[in-house]
């Protein structure tokens, strides 16, 4: 093999349909575009939403490591079968890794137990809201000490300001190991997936009426009750429609506040920008994010978006004249109102949304200054 400039070992815990895991598959295509080695260990091949088999050089924990019948053993383990899979990679490139990204906590409790010092963590939501999201005060105790632990003087790449700020004051992380590189969009990717005719079939019927639009796993981070409870304020004969997995609670969740008839439960859907392109509105209804991909996305494609001002990540995207998209988090009837009045206007043109902070090239070059 011939070796190039940069040799780079992404790592996560799965491939289920989320923005960690769509932002990995999107950074290995674009660093084996441009020359580099780049491989990507996925420690669970269960449960994959994206379609990851035209991409190269991925790799499964769980079809060389086997879960041990102790289940204290799981994690000593197979941390120990991810730096054994790191080793032959490296023997395989010739070269060792410049630089490991590790996504989210599962796989950042991996490397915790290990020493290697080329490790960044990369952290892609507000960890204090996802502790005080916890269902006891005692769990949440516990999710602080036990992420404190492994984030403790590492070097990390938080997604947005917010997820810094958080690390830094909650979490024991030291200002200067804490580096932000805000996501990064493939623009002529996501106008190139908006028109494809394959996916425009499956939505027709909503499209000639138009329809708003929520995007996001069913859980109570992303607040589909305070989502249907402000669209069922809202005076319109748009339905709404949700991409996520149906699940019966979501289905009693709708049918109890007399909604079956107004909300399209789509599933999940490996494009959805060509759901966004034929929105008239995407809403964010969340009490916290890491970032926001889906509002940069919306934007790019001249879709409005009404979103909760939740840490982290809307605000640092929504600036300017474009703070007016923003509403109280848990205000249903300021989401109700914001979404009205944005349906009212029915502007022609949105406020000028600026992408190059949130490009490719913007990112890189700020991971170049990390490894």
């Amino acid at each position: 093999m011939q070796l190039t400039e940069k040799t780079y070992c992404l790592v996560i815990s799965s491939l289920t349909g989320g923005g960690a895991e769509k932002l990995n598959l999107d950074l290995l295509r674009r660093l084996q575009e441009m020359g580099h080695y780049a491989v990507l260990i996925v420690l669970e091949s269960k449960g994959a939403d994206y379609d990851y088999h035209h991409h190269q050089n991925i790799y499964f924990l769980d079809h060389v490591f086997q879960k041990p019948f102790l289940g204290f053993l799981d994690y000593p383990l197979k941390a120990k079968a991810l730096e054994k899979l790191i080793d032959r990679l490296v023997v395989e490139s010739g070269k060792p890794f410049d630089c490991v990204i590790a996504s989210l906590y599962g796989t950042h409790r991996l490397f915790a137990r290990l020493t290697m010092s080329n490790v960044w963590y990369w952290v892609h939501c507000n960890l204090s809201c996802e502790a005080y999201d916890q269902t006891s005060k005692k769990k949440t105790r516990r999710y602080f000490r036990t992420h404190r632990k492994v984030y403790k003087n590492k070097k990390i790449i938080a997604v947005s300001q917010g997820v810094r700020q958080d690390l830094i004051d909650n979490f024991d992380a030291s200002p200067e190991n804490v580096k932000v590189l805000h996501n990064f969009f493939d623009y002529e990717d996501i106008q190139k997936q908006a028109f494809d005719v394959r996916d425009i079939e499956a939505l027709k019927n909503l499209e000639s009426q138009g329809f708003l639009l929520h995007i996001g796993r069913f859980s109570s981070q992303k607040r589909h009750d305070l989502l249907l409870k402000a669209y069922r304020e809202v005076n319109t004969e748009l339905p709404l429609v949700l991409l996520t997995k149906s699940t019966p609670k979501l289905k009693a969740l709708i049918d109890s506040l007399g909604l079956s008839h107004r909300v399209v439960i789509a599933g999940f859907q490996a494009n959805p920008f060509v759901w966004l392109k034929a929105a008239r509105l995407l809403i964010l209804s969340s009490d916290y994010e890491g970032f926001g991909n889906v509002i940069v996305e919306a934007l790019s494609l001249g879709t409005p978006v009404v979103s909760t001002d939740c840490p982290s990540g809307p605000n640092e995207i929504l600036t300017g004249e474009l703070k007016n998209y923003l509403v109280p988090v848990g205000d249903e009837l300021a989401l109700a109102k914001r979404i009205e009045e944005e349906l009212r206007l029915q502007q022609a043109t949105l406020p000028v949304f600026d992408k190059e902070p949130f490009s490719f090239e913007s990112f890189y070059k700020g991971l170049r200054q990390l490894c």
